[in-house]
């Protein structure tokens, strides 16, 4: 249902009574209401007489809340609030009989069964409340609610006050005469109120089950009723809980305790809109009918004014505190109730209270006993748009167990009320909830017939209407009859008037839908059908053929439209299907673009064009001697991406360098390989004993001097003709000839060894000496060759006595090495370096010769 709020300013009065009104006692009337009919705005009551055309009147919920009524702790435990609390300003259009008609819907649903009622709603221009302002109290139907509304000035010269309004409290009305027994436990949360194991339960927002009206269980914000054997009632509440009674403890052996007192209201939890009044205190259990009764709660007070003049007055809403007992249980106090003050300001001191009652004492007469006290009502609730000097929502005391025989002063576990909630400012929007929709059947006003979108796109069907309560559906007909529609990922919106079809389909395509205005009151009105038309957008696509730097592309879209290419390169085309001739190859991004009556959309795809690629190579020589090396020169054509070489036998043996340079240090013949890498495909070139390599030759030679002759041992490889220099102008092509030479002296003597391709040389130098013979003791030595490399050979030319010795020694005397001279004696000078040095010859007898020799 839809509403419309109104707010705290304008409020427009139908009765203004006079200038300045003088106010006190009841100033409201009520009404039970026994029946809605929400499609002609009626409202069927007990009661019409104080009620007329034009008034305002307040509609409320008192109860209907559901209960937890299980046996356990949590009986009383509110599982659903239904429209209890719930409350409303309306007008009335006119007054038939009992029944009350309306100028607008009701703001909220009711049920009835949860004792709606209409208070009337007075409205003053400026009222002074001369004397105490008060509301009639609770009766099960009616009452408990003060509500009215000053446009200017309310001017308190006395108290408002709803104390003890509320919901009533558990009446003491046990049977007297009954007795306990030590050994039963009594302990049930709900009895029927002709069971006297419990007491009475207090009234609460919940109504009372048949055969459940009693026991120590909580009535939703009602008390419980204390147990057998002279228990405490509990207190009542309103949004935080009432206190537990107390029990009664017998001092002796078999007296019967009261162990399971009644358990405090449960706390009817802050919701926006909704108000409560006070729950009842349990009444304490009797049995010699002198128990009391529970407290009853505070009522509601509904005010709105433009200014409050305080004064030092109170606005009250506490709940009513329970009678002490002499000899039995005692009831718990009444919750406080609630205070809804909608002003602009607040002028002067002003207290406003929603306390909670206090749980009954209980005087034991100085008997042995310790009977049960009851348990202190919860505070109620205090909502203001301004905030008063005082705000006192305060849990009410539980009582105590006094004046025992037996046991101390005490409340004997009986639980104060918890405090209440109070709140300044604007707690909800609208502050004071009134109807603004009039009762008009469901019409369409304006609707598309045709939708057009396009596909992958949002289609919105817009259908303006008009009407009371609507309740909105859209269906669709696909070929079988309308059906109702849901909400889905790609559906939003079927229970509004716009419906909104994501990402549509082609399918979708020709498809109907329509809306149905459904009202309770005037039955189901269809708009008309409207058709969506989905219009395709074409998915362009191509596909293309390189050849070279030139391209084919052919256009493949299935739809109409008007095509543009973009080749990549900074060129374009609208050509359905062109031909393009790159400059230069590479990777490029062709991209083609369709314009249809939906939007512009394209497709891309990277195509790359060039060359097959040729591989080609030269070197700077392909054929020598070792140590053999060539420069490759690449002379590909084509485009190619990389490239890599393979030189079998060469360093490196593979390279991807453009020119590489390579080396052979082995004779032989090599392939050399080049293979070229592109999208275009791969080529090789495999060039079969591209490469020869000759072996070079490798020339030595020694030799062996004997005086002016020396012998050439020649230990070349690799060569057929020989050619030596002996360095005395003397030439030789033997491979190892022997030279004699003139004279002494260091000869340069060369060696040139050839084969079919290459030559080598090398060459020593060859130091000529004169043979030299020494004379010692008449023998004949013989020294040579001198100079000398490797053997210094000593021969005596006779035979040699027993007794000779040898030393070399360096220029400065030192002696480096030594030995017995034989007939022949080869001394190795190979660890000597080249030098001179002298060769001492003794014998046995101290004859001694000294001879110069040349190491080289």
């Amino acid at each position: 249902m839809r509403k419309v709020i109104i707010l705290l300013a304008g409020l427009a009065s139908a009765l203004h009574l006079s200038a300045q009104t003088q106010l006190s006692g009841v100033i409201n009337h009520y009404a039970a209401v026994t029946a809605i009919d929400t499609c002609t705005f009626t409202l069927t009551v007990d009661e019409t007489s104080d009620f007329s055309a034009g008034q305002y009147l307040l509609v409320i919920q008192m109860q209907g809340a559901v209960i937890n009524t299980s046996n356990s702790a949590a009986f009383g435990d509110i599982t659903d609030y239904r429209s209890s609390g719930r409350f409303e300003r309306a007008r009335i259009a006119a007054v038939t009989g009992n029944a009350i008609v309306l100028e607008k819907a009701l703001y909220h649903d009711y049920q009835v069964a949860g004792k709606v009622q209409v208070v009337s709603w007075p409205v003053y221009d400026v009222a002074v409340v001369s004397g105490e302002l008060t509301a009639a109290p609770w009766n099960g139907s009616t009452g408990g609610v003060l509500a009215f509304e000053v446009a200017d000035n309310l001017a308190l010269g006395a108290d408002i006050d709803v104390s003890g309004k509320g919901f009533r409290g558990g009446q003491a009305n046990i049977n007297d005469g009954n007795d306990c027994s030590w050994l039963v436990n009594v302990s049930a949360y709900s009895y029927g109120l002709n069971n006297w194991r419990g007491a009475a339960k207090g009234e609460g927002i919940a109504a009372f089950l048949p055969g459940q009206e009693a026991g120590r269980g909580a009535q939703a914000n009602g008390g419980g009723g204390g147990n057998d054997h002279n228990s405490g009632g509990g207190g009542g509440a309103n949004v935080n809980g009432g206190g537990n009674g107390g029990e009664n403890n017998e001092p002796t052996t078999f007296g019967c305790d009261g162990q399971f007192p009644g358990r405090g209201g449960k706390a009817a939890f802050l919701t926006p809109q909704r108000l409560f009044m006070g729950g009842g205190g349990g009444a304490g259990h009797e049995n010699n009918n002198v128990g009391t009764a529970g407290g009853a709660g505070g009522g509601m007070a509904i005010i709105q004014t433009s200014f409050v003049s305080g004064n030092g007055y109170s606005i009250k809403a506490d709940g009513q505190s329970a009678v002490s007992s002499i000899g039995d249980g005692a009831g718990g106090g009444g919750g406080g109730g609630s205070v809804y003050l909608l002003t602009t300001s607040i002028i002067g001191p002003l207290t406003v209270s929603a306390d909670g009652g206090t749980g009954g004492s209980v005087n034991n007469a100085g008997d042995d006993r310790c009977h049960g006290p009851g348990g202190g009502g919860s505070g109620g609730r205090v909502v203001c748009t301004v905030n008063p000097a005082i705000i006192s929502v305060n849990g009410g005391a539980a009582g105590i167990s006094y004046n025992s025989g037996a046991c101390p002063d005490s409340p004997n576990g009986a639980q104060a009320g918890a405090n209440g909630f109070s709140g300044i400012g604007i707690m909800w929007t609208p502050l004071l909830p009134q109807g603004q929709q009039p009762n008009t059947p469901p019409m369409v006003l304006s609707q598309p017939q045709t939708v057009t979108a396009c596909v992958g796109q949002t289609a919105f069907l817009p259908v303006q209407v008009t009407g009371f309560d609507l309740q909105l559906q859209w269906q669709v007909d696909t070929g079988a009859g309308f059906v109702n529609m849901s909400n889905s990922l790609i559906i939003n919106g079927v229970y509004d008037d716009t419906l909104a079809l994501l990402n549509v389909a082609a399918s979708q395509n020709g498809l109907t839908y329509r809306l149905a205005l459904q009202n309770d009151c005037f039955g189901t009105v269809y708009s008309d059908p409207i058709v969506l038309m989905v219009e395709s957008t074409a998915s362009p696509s191509f596909s293309f053929l390189t050849n070279g730097l030139t391209t084919a592309f052919t256009n493949t879209t299935a739809f109409p439209g008007v095509f543009s290419w973009d080749f990549g390169d900074g060129s374009s085309s609208t050509v359905f299907s062109p031909n393009h001739t790159y400059a230069t190859a590479g990777n490029y991004t062709v991209t083609l673009t369709v314009n249809t009556p939906c939007g512009n959309t394209f497709i891309s795809q990277q195509i790359t064009v060039g060359l097959p690629p040729q591989a080609l190579f030269t070197s700077d020589k392909r054929e020598g001697c070792t140590p053999f090396t060539a420069q490759f020169y690449n002379t590909s054509t084509g485009d190619y991406d990389a490239l890599s070489w393979s030189f079998p036998g060469g360093q490196p043996a593979t390279s991807t360098a453009d020119e590489p340079l390579v080396s052979y240090e082995l004779a032989g013949v090599h392939d050399v390989t080049l293979v070229l890498y592109s999208p275009f495909g791969n080529d090789t070139l495999w060039w079969e004993d591209y490469i020869t390599v000759y072996p070079r030759p490798q020339v030595a030679f020694d030799y062996t001097i004997d005086g002016y002759q020396v012998s050439f041992n020649n230990l070349s490889v690799n060569a057929d003709t020989y050619t030596w220099d002996f360095g005395d102008g003397q030439n030789s092509n033997e491979a190892s000839p022997l030279h004699g030479y003139a004279g002494p002296g260091a000869y340069e003597v060369t060696l040139n060894a050839e084969n079919a391709h290459c030559a080598n040389a090398a060459g020593q130098t060859v130091f000529i000496t004169p043979t030299g013979t020494t004379q010692v003791d008449g023998i004949a030595l013989k020294v040579y060759p001198n100079p000398v490399r490797h053997a210094l050979v000593v021969q005596s030319v006779g035979e040699l006595p027993e007794g000779w010795r040898w030393q070399v020694a360096n220029w400065q005397g030192i002696v480096l090495d030594s030995g017995v001279l034989q007939h022949r004696t080869e001394i190795d000078m190979t660890h000597l370096p080249a030098g001179g040095y002298m060769l001492i010859l003794n014998d046995a007898r101290g004859s001694v010769a000294v001879h110069q020799v040349l190491k080289w």
